[in-house]
């Protein structure tokens, strides 16, 4: 499953209309940043990526089927593109029966560049939760600092269920996912908003008849614990890691289970496993608003700033909104 698909659920499943639009502003007003070159923070798309050719690698060796077996399991590393390396991790569906059924885990890494000491792997999680890591972690020249970047290996996984995982959850086809996205996430009225419970139920149900069997081996303790394998293969005795958004709590389950085996955790935008969702999109509109008055600020200091000089943040802003209710009745073309 996409995080696209599964931010989109968490947006629509407390049923309200907010704001977060705004944040497209950074891309309309890239002008703004006059005398720099355009920064993208997106993670870099699936197909930037020429994974070898054939069947996926796992570990060499016969399968395991024994905890102590996946914890001791060797990473056959494969160039891939870019000059990344590429590799699979099996993980047991059930810590608790091991000798049952796994997953394949995609992993890859970008070794670090020097100079300087090499440190060890730095393990990433963008969030979601449905975040690909692999994904992610092709952008590693981008969003991880060259400091950074000459001491440690950056090395990123898909959890299970996502992305490259053997198996993956599944629920909607090509045509229903187009009409799901195609689903205003802010109704303005009745009808409307009977379209989003109608498609948000339509995708539960899907994911439930495709994928319920893999369900309830999906959640993020289970993730924590394969992250745990992952730095056995990585030949780590104590994991490095970075987690943003939804990646934060990951890494907060990782320190919960597995204390002594904590290097180091940047946590970036922590989330409040304890606060409801409603909550946590309102507290982000807000965050997004404060952030946007700031950049609108900042842009209007500038001479490339598309917006007329002179004019206040306020009215800028009252701009941005009016464009973006036109755009939401007559899409811009592209």
């Amino acid at each position: 499953m996409s995080r696209r698909a599964l931010a989109r659920i968490r947006s629509l499943r407390v049923g309200v209309c907010l704001p977060v639009a705004v944040a497209l502003l950074a891309g309309l007003l890239a002008a703004c940043s006059a005398g720099s070159a355009p920064h993208s923070t997106s993670p870099a798309s699936p197909s930037g990526l020429a994974y070898p050719s054939g069947p996926p690698l796992g570990p060499a060796g016969p399968l395991p089927t024994t905890l102590a077996g996946y914890y001791a399991q060797k990473l056959r590393w494969r160039p891939c593109d870019h000059g990344f390396q590429c590799a699979r991790l099996l993980v047991p569906f059930d810590y608790q029966r091991p000798g049952w059924r796994r997953f394949s885990l995609p992993v890859i890494r970008l070794a670090a560049s020097g100079p300087g000491g090499r440190i060890g792997p730095l393990v990433v999680n963008p969030g979601g939760p449905g975040g690909s890591g692999v994904q992610y972690a092709l952008g590693a020249r981008r969003e991880i600092s060259a400091a950074v970047r000459a001491r440690f290996d950056v090395v990123g996984f898909d959890p299970r269920g996502v992305g490259g995982s053997i198996p993956a959850v599944h629920c909607l086809s090509d045509a229903q996912l187009d009409r799901f996205f195609a689903t205003s996430d802010t109704p303005g009225n009745t009808a409307q908003r009977a379209a989003v419970v109608s498609e948000s139920k339509l995708f539960a149900r899907g994911c439930e008849k495709q994928s319920g069997a893999l369900l309830p081996y999906v959640g993020t303790a289970n993730a924590a614990r394969d992250m745990d394998v992952l730095r056995a293969a990585l030949g780590d005795a104590k994991l490095t890691y970075l987690g943003k958004s939804y990646g934060t709590y990951l890494g907060t389950w990782y320190a919960q289970l597995f204390p002594s085996h904590v290097r180091a955790l940047v946590l970036d935008g922590a989330v409040d496993p304890g606060e409801p969702s409603l909550e946590q999109n309102l507290v982000q509109a807000q965050g997004f608003q404060v952030a946007l008055r700031s950049f609108v600020a900042d842009c209007l200091r500038r001479s490339a700033c598309p917006f007329p000089r002179g004019q206040s943040v306020t009215a800028a802003i009252s701009g941005v909104q009016s464009m973006l209710n036109q755009a939401a009745a007559k899409p811009l073309q592209s």
